[in-house]
């Protein structure tokens, strides 16, 4: 559930993408069609994915008659598809120049497998001083 500006709600749903899109948009208009003689155009419907294609097909079935047959009489259900971005991959630590540390102090990352900078210039010198002896 959302809150608008100029009292609207907005209520959004999120793309499940193991169903059918036009399958999830049937469900959602029907689950919401009360609500949507309840509020009329105070209401916002929205299906969120994070697929450019997915998106494109939500765009081309939000008018698709299986839907706009869920509308209860005298309303139109409006369901609008919203593309979110992808979550970041990566996770960058800042320095900080201050104190020559870490921002918000070393990280403890160690618990889910990824290694800090400090575990890998441990590893580099242990494996340093491994070649040398193995050599010697």
């Amino acid at each position: 559930m959302l809150w608008h500006d100029y009292n609207r709600v907005g209520v959004a749903i999120m793309d499940d993408q193991q169903r059918s899109p036009l399958s999830q948009l049937k469900g959602f208009a029907r689950g919401f069609s009360r609500l949507v003689a309840c509020l009329g155009e105070r209401l916002r419907m929205l299906i969120v994915t994070g697929a450019e294609g997915r998106h494109w097909i939500y765009c081309r079935l939000v008018h698709h008659p299986a839907v706009m047959k869920l509308s209860p009489p005298g309303f139109a259900i409006t369901i609008e598809p919203y593309q979110v971005r992808s979550a970041a991959k990566s996770l960058q630590l800042l320095p900080n120049l201050s104190s020559g540390g870490w921002i918000g102090g070393e990280p403890e990352l160690s618990h889910i497998g990824i290694k800090t900078t400090k575990q890998n210039q441990n590893q580099n010198r242990n494996s340093q001083i491994w070649t040398r002896r193995s050599q010697g």
